[in-house]
């Protein structure tokens, strides 16, 4: 089916000042302040679909554009459909839930905030509507449980049959879902000075307190000697003894470090240097020197991790992703509870977490990523650790074969064939999912991710956590 581009119908009301705004619909003077604390527009809109069949998967892009005077700080995007014969304010609503979604009505929630004047862009999934006719595709912005005004994207929808007797609807969940964690990721120990630069606006921290902005595209020199921090750009000039932190308007934002060079074999035209999210530069006493930390949302962090190929089966890219995930949201967890200034390492001592670049490089990696949004493995309903490799010997290792030291019981690791790296000299510690196992069962066996996961991964679930 030939995908087209469209834009959806923007409802705004105009004012100016010192004039009262008239109401296009009746006509009459609206007595609605012009700048209401949750106001917004939307800015940009597209779908891969005029017309569907019923169920069908249809992508969405929407972005929105904070209008109001009050910063957003705890989005939902909600979803649902009208006939579009009918009255969009009619109380019959169709369900168009994706599997990817929150829930039945949410697409996405988070923290992720947007001051006056700064945007959230959303790219996500919907199903058409399950009985043929026109639909109005309705998606709104919602700030701390309030409906933003203005926030709303229309899309006019087509389904042109019904959907097949076998086809099942996505099932959400009881469990209480929890925010979505920002993650810290300990990515270097610089020898020198650490030289930062973004294209968006950055709020600089010393400890607590504010010490002011730094601009798009001003560049600053950071240094720590004798216990001292050094801060300097053209706009300001600091020392403290507190660590310094540059914090986004949006965490979506990313930077650059711009003397730091990380490149990979294989890739070496590419300098593995932006990531998004916040920037610390801190004194570690556990490790006696100091560091440059990127503090971000978990599932940004989920798609900076390159523990694969761009090429990779799709199924199986899914899977790695939520081991991914999981793993991080077990550090987290785990790490949390110590003075560790940061819970991973951006090696893979951890997880090989590349940042922005990653995903620009890497870019159905970061789409699968998005695709299994806070979902993670499950055993007797907790997340769990799950580790991974690059293959065996034929066969996995148990937990305690694995990491006999360890005392910690873990009875998801246990041994299992690994048909495909039979013959294969083992690479790896071994417990857990076989990488290049994984890999064949999807595109060889036809296996989805979750299969996958729960082949590797005795007696698990795969469920959304956040």
């Amino acid at each position: 089916m030939k995908r087209t581009l469209l834009y959806c119908y923007i409802v705004t009301l105009l004012s100016v000042i010192f004039v009262l705004p008239v109401d296009a619909r009746s006509g009459s003077l609206s007595l609605t302040p012009p700048y209401l604390p949750h106001r917004g527009e939307v800015m940009a809109s597209s779908t891969s679909h005029s017309q569907a069949m019923g169920g069908e998967v249809i992508n969405y892009v929407v972005e929105f554009r904070n209008a109001g005077s009050s910063t957003w700080t705890g989005y939902q995007l909600r979803g649902s459909a009208v006939n579009a014969e009918v009255a969009v304010s009619s109380s019959e609503i169709f369900s168009i839930a994706d599997s990817s979604w929150v829930s039945s009505t949410t697409i996405r929630r988070g923290n992720a905030t947007a001051a006056p004047g700064r945007s959230l862009r959303f790219e996500f999934d919907a199903r058409a509507p399950v009985v043929q006719g026109d639909y109005t595709m309705i998606f709104e912005l919602w700030d701390n449980n309030q409906k933003v005004d203005g926030g709303k994207a229309m899309f006019a929808l087509d389904v042109l049959l019904n959907t097949p007797s076998d086809y099942q609807e996505p099932i959400f969940a009881s469990r209480q879902l929890v925010d979505e964690p920002n993650i810290r990721v300990g990515l270097n120990k610089p020898k020198g000075k650490v030289q930062f630069k973004s294209q968006f606006l950055y709020y600089v921290y010393s400890g607590a307190e504010e010490r002011g902005v730094l601009s798009e595209n001003e560049q600053a020199s950071l240094e720590y000697k004798n216990g001292v921090y050094s801060f300097k750009s053209a706009s300001m000039e600091f020392e403290s003894r507190d660590y310094v932190r540059l914090a986004p308007v949006e965490m979506s934002n990313y930077f650059r470090i711009v003397n730091y060079e990380r490149k990979l074999r294989g890739r070496r035209n590419i300098n593995f240097n932006v990531y998004r999210g916040a920037m610390e530069y801190r004194y570690s006493p556990e490790h006696r020197a100091v560091y440059v930390i990127n503090e971000l949302p978990l599932d940004l962090y989920t798609a900076g991790v390159t523990e694969t190929s761009n090429d990779a089966p799709v199924e199986y890219i899914k899977a790695l992703q939520v081991a991914a995930r999981s793993y991080a949201y077990y550090k987290f967890n785990y790490r949390r509870q110590s003075k560790r200034i940061f819970h991973v390492v951006a090696t893979t001592a951890d997880q090989l977490y590349l940042g922005y670049n990653s995903e620009l490089s890497m870019p159905r990696v970061a789409r699968a990523t998005q695709d299994t949004y806070g979902q993670m493995v499950t055993y007797n309903g907790a997340p769990i650790v799950t580790p991974y490799f690059s293959r065996t010997n034929g066969r996995t290792l148990s937990w305690r074969d694995g990491w006999s030291s360890s005392s910690v019981p873990m009875p998801w690791l246990m041994s299992v064939e690994a048909k495909y790296d039979k013959g294969l000299r083992k690479n790896g510690h071994g417990v857990g999912m076989s990488m290049h196992d994984a890999s064949l069962r999807a595109v060889r066996d036809g296996w989805g991710y979750e299969q996958i996961l729960q082949y590797y991964y005795s007696g698990v679930e795969v469920e959304r956590i956040y």
